[in-house]
């Protein structure tokens, strides 16, 4: 019934839960993020559209929340956490 290294198996439990917690508050801090969106272009909508580039690398204005949210996950870091 118990497991062979009950300490594993319970280091591996709490790492369960908390990948669940953390997953939930994204959820959370995602939805208040999106309901923020008409406010974040009344804001910033008079920067869409501006980009420029060296040929190598390309900058330009993120136009949405979603954009943000997108952004952050594919480079791994936490851009629309902060």
């Amino acid at each position: 019934m118990c497991p062979s290294n009950l300490q594993e198996a319970h280091d591996q439990a709490v790492k369960a839960v908390e990948r669940q917690r953390e997953q939930e508050q994204q959820k959370k801090r995602r939805l208040k993020a999106v309901e923020a969106e008409a406010l974040f272009r009344e804001q910033k909508s008079q920067f869409f559209g501006i980009a420029f580039t060296d040929g190598t690398i390309q900058v330009r204005v993120l136009e949405s929340v979603q954009e943000y949210v997108e952004e952050g996950t594919s480079m791994h870091h936490c851009l629309f956490l902060c």
